[in-house]
């Protein structure tokens, strides 16, 4: 990153150059850098990153709800064991498990399987995004729900098509709205799939198809 020297950059210069370059400053030191662009659409890795990263952070802070209570102890002598706190042994164990058929487990070596009584409905395309709610039908001990989307064709659940995580709602209301955003234009079909407290994907649970994103 090239230091402002010039009378052009001075330590007061902000603002863009020609659509080039940037001229900023950081903690009272000025700086110039290449102009980005934003791109509204992010690509099928990225998504999932995101989707997956967002679930591990809520589906954590659900753990010391259920029962039996205090769930987040049991990962202290994995964390131990790689010298990380518990919430980072949790996420790392869980985002390595990531694949067709297995997720993150609600402890290191399982427990128990769950079921997802869910209805996902009202899915709408927007611009950029998915707009989608969704209803828990009853209470449960379940661990999620993972919403899969492809444009063209029905999504075979390969890692790169997440779009969507959603944490079990422990002991929260009984449906919410979200989003799947960053999405290109174009027509698309989701599925999606229940994932359970020991750590399996289910079959596909249900679709939404034809959607359109503008």
């Amino acid at each position: 990153m090239a230091r402002v020297t010039g009378p052009l950059f001075s330590l007061a210069a902000t603002g863009s150059l020609a659509g080039v370059i940037n001229a900023a400053s950081f903690r009272g030191r000025a700086y110039v850098r290449k102009h980005a662009v934003h791109r509204a659409a992010w690509t099928a890795e990225q998504r999932s990153h995101y989707a997956r990263l967002s679930f591990a952070q809520a589906a954590w802070k659900t753990l010391n709800n259920r029962t039996p209570t205090g769930m987040q102890a049991e990962w202290q002598p994995l964390a131990d064991e790689l010298n990380l706190t518990r919430y980072l042994a949790f996420v790392k164990t869980g985002y390595a498990r990531w694949s067709t058929t297995n997720c993150p487990r609600i402890t290191p070596t399982g427990g128990g399987t769950g079921t997802f009584n869910i209805l996902i409905s009202a899915v709408t395309g927007g611009k950029n995004h998915f707009g989608l709610l969704a209803t828990r039908a009853t209470d449960n001990t379940s661990f999620g729900i993972v919403i899969y989307f492809r444009a063209g064709a029905s999504p075979l659940g390969n890692l790169n098509e997440i779009g969507l995580v959603l944490p079990n709602w422990y002991p929260g209301p009984q449906f919410k709205r979200c989003l799947i955003t960053h999405v290109p234009p174009g027509t698309y079909n989701l599925r999606w799939k229940t994932l359970n407290t020991n750590g399996t994907l289910s079959s596909f649970q249900g679709s939404a198809n034809n959607r359109i994103v503008t």
